[in-house]
């Protein structure tokens, strides 16, 4: 016999079948038809029996997570033999559950159907029936009755949410109507408004309001309704129209009300919000509209500037059309500043490290822009400088998208970054490179730039990888011009740049630049060393016969009056060689005699072909080359020389400036490549203190000349020397003229000079010329009132004064101006500190430079009347009508004062701007120039 539990085996039916009765049951059946008490008891069992079977079969379908019948026979839960009352239990309880699932699905179903706005009166009908039959799947009664109940509030509440939208659809569309009408009235009336003079009807547009609200109340609407809808669109069509006339509805009576829209607690607010965002729209019009004004005005502005700087670019002397002019009235300074640069362009020389920005914005990506800027801003001062860097400018901005992806595609960035590296120095033994690049960097990253730059503009045709290639190979060669420090050294790589490439680099140490001087730090000094000129002004200050004996004397020598005023009338005492100078020996005497001086001449100097050819050291001036050989003999060594004198194709090809010292024989430049840092010092000092004046400090070279007192370092730039040559040059520019009279004549002082200079101005005794008052031409009171407070602080006011004697009695107004100029050429090689003359104390380069500035003959008298035109022009130059056009600050322009007039304090600092050179110091305080300015 089987051990195994017997499982009762049933299956899903609709109808109940009544399972084998127990004999014991039909034993009581029978019982109960003869005892009618046991009969009672049995029925009342039998419902009592019924009512448990219902209660079970529900526990058995919440038991059942499934809640299928079948499942629930199988797994045990529901017996087989169980009664009807349990199984329709059970399925009721399946229809409840059913039910409650299906009224969230509805709701779901109803927002989402889209036919809710039909007017179908059958829609909502089918909407429902097509429901039903999609989420009931059970046609057992039994679950339909547990379901039903569900259905039937299903449909009832469904009913009244679809009455109520369509109710509100209706309503809101109705109210929405209204208020459209509204706004086209108000659009309408704002339209006819337009075309009249008496602009915008509000009452009317009012009125029109009102019945469209009426029209909407006796439709059955809300007046509320109506008036806060209105509220809102009135707000929203004041900021479209930017109408501040609408504003005044919502201070209109609400019909039938004591208050007004705007009293309203929603319409109070709405109107505050409506207010101050129309205040704040205002304030941006205005704002946006003065921005576009002057966006506009600059864009006239910039056209005019362009305009004008491309007509001097071509001529500087050009008239300016009267269109143009017309153009720049924007700019109250334009004719002003036209002068300025006319002016600017007079000086013949460019600041190099300022041109060499240019060309870095101008690559940077502002093309023509860049030299337009520059051009405003005094930048060139050579007319080829503007013309060259406008043509660059131009074939840059043709090919720029060209060049750019050149300069930025992987192989050129790599170069960049390799050069960069291998020319700078290292900081520690670990070999990591110092921050910034160096000037070896600066120069072989420029010379690859625009290298790969004409590379592009001459091949336009080329394809992505002959430009790659073209990249490398540039970015090779100039790799291979890097010398790269031993591993213990810890100076940076040294570049030797080609010679043949075409353009000029502003980087360059020596031979490869434009050799611009560095303007001295002292209104004293001589900007560019410029003997020839003067020798020139020396020559126009002579009577008719003297200067015809000089020309004589110069002709039987062989030279020009200008030659022999420089070599023999300028030389510097202390540098005079004994050379016998015999008539017709011209320049080869000079040599020959030179060469033949016992314990002189070229033998003694060294020259070196490191830069790749030999310097010319047989053209030097005599003054250089004593001076080389005495510098060398207090040195105890040579000093490789290796660029000398420089004839003008020579100039050229290097890249020198016109008016170079070495295309003179005034200048060298000495190898110190082998030198530590403690050793360049020292041959600075030296060399300062053996008279030269000029001193350019660069890694592998030191340059000297005997032209202005002045230094520079590798960008050409005070800014740019080295920290450690800092004190030593600070020493040689605190020297000036100073020592000049060290190097004069025995027992030549300063005091012996002044009494010279004394001599020189002779004359009439003074007369009406003392503490008199500025007048001008054009009776500007404000720059004669600065013009007398810069003379009283100068000169004492007085016009005859001279350097060392504000009261001096000689009437100066007896002399022309080149009799001045050529007597302070005598004075300052005589050893004179100081060559400042007049009330404004003008020194000879300055006085030199503005003859030529404002077209001077040279044969006024030097009277009242051109010495304060000359200091009118001083005020120019340092930005006057700049300050009266607002464009400069009054402490702006009291620091440009105090850089022209050594009297005037430096705002900054209280002091003279030139305080510790020479004897400058201030005599006057910055209030008592605040004062002098004005407003």
């Amino acid at each position: 016999m089987s051990t195994e539990l017997l499982q009762p085996q049933a299956r899903q039916v609709d109808t109940y079948v009544q399972p084998a009765r127990p004999a014991l049951a039909d034993f009581a059946d029978a019982l109960a038809k003869i005892d009618r008490p046991l009969r009672q008891f049995m029925d009342r069992r039998a419902e009592k029996q019924a009512e448990e079977d219902r209660i079970r079969g529900e526990a058995a379908f919440y038991d059942d997570n499934s809640g299928d019948i079948a499942e629930a026979v199988r797994s045990g839960k529901l017996p087989a033999h169980y009664s009807p009352a349990f199984v329709k239990g059970f399925k009721n309880s399946q229809g409840n559950v059913a039910g409650n699932k299906l009224r969230s699905t509805f709701n779901a179903a109803f927002d989402a159907w889209d036919g809710k706005n039909s007017d179908d009166p059958e829609a909502y009908d089918r909407f429902v029936a097509d429901f039903l039959a999609s989420n009931i799947n059970s046609e057992d009664p039994e679950v339909l009755r547990g379901l039903m109940p569900h259905i039937k509030e299903i449909d009832a509440n469904g009913q009244a949410r679809y009455t109520e939208y369509r109710h509100q659809q209706t309503y809101q569309g109705s109210l929405d109507a209204a208020v459209a009408g509204a706004n086209q009235d108000i659009e309408e009336l704002n339209r006819e408004g337009l075309s009249t003079e008496e602009g915008t009807n509000y009452p009317v547009v009012f009125k029109k309001i009102e019945e469209k609200r009426a029209a909407f109340v006796a439709s059955g609407g809300k007046p509320e309704d109506f008036d806060k809808t209105m509220v809102d669109a009135m707000s929203a069509k004041v900021l479209a129209t930017r109408d501040p006339g609408l504003l005044a509805w919502f201070d209109q009576k609400v019909p039938g009300k004591d208050y007004t829209y705007g009293e309203s607690p929603y319409g109070a607010k709405v109107k505050l919000e409506t207010e101050a965002s129309l205040e704040v729209i205002a304030r941006r019009n205005f704002t946006e509209d003065a921005a576009k004004q002057k966006a506009l005005e600059e864009k006239r502005k910039d056209d005019a500037h362009r305009q004008a700087i491309e007509l001097l670019s071509e001529n500087p002397g050009a008239p300016i059309p009267d269109g143009v002019l017309k153009l720049g009235e924007v700019d109250p300074t334009f004719k002003v500043r036209i002068e300025e640069w006319r002016s600017a362009l007079g000086r013949g020389f460019s600041d190099p490290a300022k041109i060499r920005d240019v060309y870095a914005d101008i690559l940077s990506g502002k093309g023509a822009k860049a030299v337009q800027e520059a051009f405003s801003a005094g930048v060139f001062g050579r007319i080829e400088d503007v013309r060259e860097a406008y043509a660059f400018a131009k074939s840059y901005e043709d090919n720029k998208d060209r060049i750019t992806a050149a300069l930025t595609n992987p192989a050129a960035e790599n170069i960049l970054k390799m050069l960069d590296v291998r020319t700078k120095g290292i900081s520690d033994m670990s070999g990591e490179p110092i921050s910034g690049m160096s000037n070896e960097g600066f120069e072989a990253t420029y010379d690859f730039r625009r290298m790969v730059q004409d590379w592009v503009i001459k091949n336009p045709d080329a394809s992505a990888q002959e430009l790659e290639d073209a990249v490398s190979k540039i970015g090779k060669d100039l790799m291979d011009r890097i010398e790269l420090p031993n591993a213990m050294e810890f100076n940076s790589g040294t570049y030797s740049r080609p010679e043949d490439l075409g353009f000029d680099n502003p980087f360059t140490d020596g031979t490869g630049v434009p050799e611009v001087e560095e303007p001295s730090a002292e209104p004293e000094a001589d900007p560019m060393g410029d003997k020839q000129g003067e020798a020139q002004d020396l020559l126009d200050g002579l009577q008719a016969p003297q200067r015809q004996a000089m020309e004589e004397r110069a002709k039987a020598m062989g030279l020009t009056p200008e030659q022999f005023v420089d070599q023999f009338v300028l030389q510097d005492p202390a540098s005079a060689s004994p050379i016998n100078y015999t008539p017709g020996g011209g320049a080869e005497a000079q040599n020959a005699a030179l060469t033949a001086a016992p314990g002189r001449g070229l033998a003694a100097l060294v020259s070196s072909d490191k830069r790749g050819y030999s310097p010319d050291l047989e053209n030097l001036r005599p003054e250089i080359v004593s001076g080389v050989e005495d510098l060398q003999t207090a040195w105890g060594r040579s000093l490789p020389i290796v660029s000398g004198f420089r004839g003008a194709a020579r100039n050229k090809k290097a890249g020198g400036a016109k008016k170079s010292q070495h295309k003179h024989g005034n200048a060298v430049d000495i190898d110190v490549s082998d030198l530590s840092k403690a050793e360049r010092v020292n041959l600075i000092r030296m060399a300062s203190e053996k008279g030269f004046t000029g001193i350019g400090v660069y890694a592998t070279s030191l340059h000297l000349d005997k032209g202005g007192r002045r230094a520079w370092g590798p960008s050409y730039g005070k800014e740019s020397l080295p920290g450690w040559a800092k004190a030593a040059i600070g020493e040689h520019m605190g020297r000036q003229d100073v020592a000049r009279a060290k190097d004069g004549p025995r027992g030549f002082d300063s005091k012996t000079a002044l009494a010279f200079l004394d001599d020189a101005l002779e004359g009439n005794p003074l007369d009406t010329e003392y503490e008199g008052s500025a007048q001008l031409p054009d009776g500007d009171q404000q720059a004669a009132r600065i013009l007398n407070f810069i003379g009283g602080h100068e000169a004492a006011g007085n016009y005859n004064a001279i350097a060392g004697n504000a009261g001096n009695a000689r009437d100066l107004s007896k002399l022309t101006l080149n009799q001045i100029l050529a007597t302070q050429v005598v004075a300052r090689r005589r050893g004179v500190e100081s060559t400042a003359v007049g009330k404004y104390q003008i020194v000879y380069e300055t006085l030199s430079g503005l003859k030529r500035e404002l077209k001077l003959s040279g044969n006024e008298p030097f009277n009242r009347k051109l010495q304060d035109r000359l200091g009118l022009a001083l005020l120019n130059r340092r930005g006057y009508q700049l300050y009266k056009a607002g464009r400069l600050s009054k402490r702006q322009f009291a620091l440009r004062l105090s850089q022209e007039w050594a009297a005037l304090p430096n705002p900054r600092t209280g002091r003279s701007y030139y305080a510790g050179v020479g004897r400058n110091r201030s005599s006057a305080r910055a209030a008592e120039v605040y004062a002098a300015l004005g407003v």
